[in-house]
């Protein structure tokens, strides 16, 4: 199941989200409508070997996020957001729970890396599932768990709000049905384990 998950882009996954801090989706109830309509932005973490994330950017080791470099991104963009999401096995086959663990705004167009726990001058802190404004993976031990980071470009039409909810913001910009979708993004999926 988690190859399947893997495999697909978040925008895919957006399709009918709800604005909860934390959403279910069916894996076989998707399509790529979404992904289809956003222009891709190439998006990585050097720190990132064969899709397995360091124990030193989660709460085992000091917390703080990878290092991440992007490439060029539409010239209407006006700010560039940052998500970190979750996945979590849901209670049926097939199916998951997506929560938010780092979510941010305000980033400058112009702006293509960021370094290990960096948040730059202009860069705002949403509300993740848990509530928190701070970066944090960290799976419950003993168990293993895949994230998705995703890099938004927002058109100048769309203003993310100071004080917003990661999940409302995940919707209102992958979502093919969004008056105001983002006009493209750029994702990297890693695993991490727990012992």
């Amino acid at each position: 199941m988690q190859h399947s998950v893997r495999a697909m882009s978040t925008a895919v996954l957006l399709v009918g989200l709800t604005l909860s801090g934390c959403s279910s989706f069916d894996t076989r109830s998707t399509t790529p409508t979404a992904a289809t309509s956003l222009k891709p932005i190439r998006f990585k973490s050097t720190a990132v070997v064969s899709g397995a994330l360091p124990g030193r950017y989660t709460c085992d080791g000091m917390n703080i996020s990878p290092p991440m470099e992007w490439g060029s991104v539409p010239s209407s963009t006006k700010e560039l957001a940052l998500l970190v999401i979750g996945f979590i096995p849901g209670s049926t086959p097939n199916s998951y729970d997506l929560s938010i663990e780092w979510a941010v705004a305000g980033l400058s167009s112009k702006l293509h890396h960021l370094g290990p726990g960096q948040l730059p001058s202009g860069a705002y802190l949403g509300g993740t599932s848990s509530g928190k404004t701070r970066y944090s993976v960290c799976p419950d031990k003993g168990t293993s768990r895949q994230y998705e980071f995703v890099l938004y470009a927002i058109p100048a039409t769309v203003k993310i709000p100071r004080g917003f909810v990661g999940m409302q913001v995940l919707s209102r910009l992958g979502s093919p049905t969004a008056p105001t979708p983002a006009s493209a993004s750029g994702n990297f999926e890693v695993s991490y384990r727990r012992h």
